[in-house]
């Protein structure tokens, strides 16, 4: 399936400081950030949303820089132009969070006490976005067999 027909996206979180000293992935791994196609008639729409499942690394700004990339990769690479985030009410911290990203409130569920939130892709918000994330294009591959290939000499 192609990145644009995939319903679902999940990228695992992984704290580069215990990578960087030589932890294996499975005891570097943090959480997970996901979107979610939720609308097979507008593929330009996505849930998003970020779970930081290691309580010792949460407040620790792996949430927000996952979502950043996230946010980058759906709105450069799978043209999507429209986020949105279901939060439960009592998730304060999460909220903060997405507000920071210039998300704002869409509407409320008294039911299932949770707000979504909503970020439009317009052309001043992508360039916030570009001037906000820098990435380089080494994939997880590269970086794996170049800390390999330098844990040997």
């Amino acid at each position: 399936m192609s990145p644009t027909t995939c319903p679902e996206c999940t990228f695992i979180i992984l704290d580069r400081g215990r990578w960087d000293q030589g932890c294996p992935e499975d005891q570097c791994m943090v959480g997970d950030v996901n979107l979610f196609m939720v609308d097979p008639e507008n593929p330009s729409i996505a849930e998003i949303e970020i779970m930081i499942a290691e309580p010792m690394s949460r407040g620790r700004g792996f949430g927000e820089e996952s979502v950043r990339l996230m946010l980058y990769y759906g709105a450069t690479t799978l043209g999507i132009s429209t986020f949105q985030a279901k939060i439960g009410e009592e998730n304060l911290t999460s909220v903060r969070l997405f507000n920071r990203l210039h998300f704002t409130e869409e509407s409320y569920s008294s039911v299932f006490q949770e707000m979504t939130l909503r970020w439009e892709v317009t052309e001043t918000e992508r360039q916030w976005l570009l001037d906000a994330v820098h990435v380089s294009a080494e994939s997880y591959r590269e970086m794996k067999q170049n800390r390999e290939t330098d844990a040997h000499h």
